[in-house]
């Protein structure tokens, strides 16, 4: 098998490039893949508007239903502490994967299941953070 030439290998990539678009160019065009990315677009751009718009009206919400009794300021600053907590978990969650592999998956579905439970159990029961007696 003799090696082939600078020129003749560049021939050769142009060739197989040529063709290649060429191919490409006879093969058919769905039309309706434009209609189906604008409305995808639309829906995204619609999604964000509702989500961006609406917090501050969920957030008082949010603090009247989590914190009844207590006033306003100190509510905010207990979901800025639980909002703090939550960003330490998503950085902590780049080593749940590395974590679970070592020391098995198991231990971590026990941890997962006992941390949902407290929580779904303590917003079932209505209990808050709150620091004054209900009344």
């Amino acid at each position: 098998m003799a090696s082939l030439t600078k020129e003749e290998r560049q021939k050769c990539r142009e060739q197989k490039e040529l063709a290649h678009w060429q191919k490409e160019k006879a093969r058919p065009k769905n039309k309706a893949y434009f209609w189906y990315l604008m409305l995808v677009l639309t829906l995204i751009y619609i999604i964000d508007e509702v989500t961006t718009n609406s917090v501050t009206q969920v957030e008082d919400g949010l603090i009247a239903s989590f914190f009844p009794n207590t006033d306003a300021q100190t509510a905010e600053g207990y979901i800025n502490l639980l909002s703090t907590a939550a960003i330490g978990l998503m950085i902590l969650s780049c080593f749940y994967k590395p974590l679970a592999d070592r020391f098995g998956r198991k231990i971590f579905l026990l941890i997962n299941t006992l941390g949902m439970t407290s929580l779904f159990s303590s917003v079932a029961s209505g209990t808050t953070f709150s620091s004054k007696p209900l009344s």
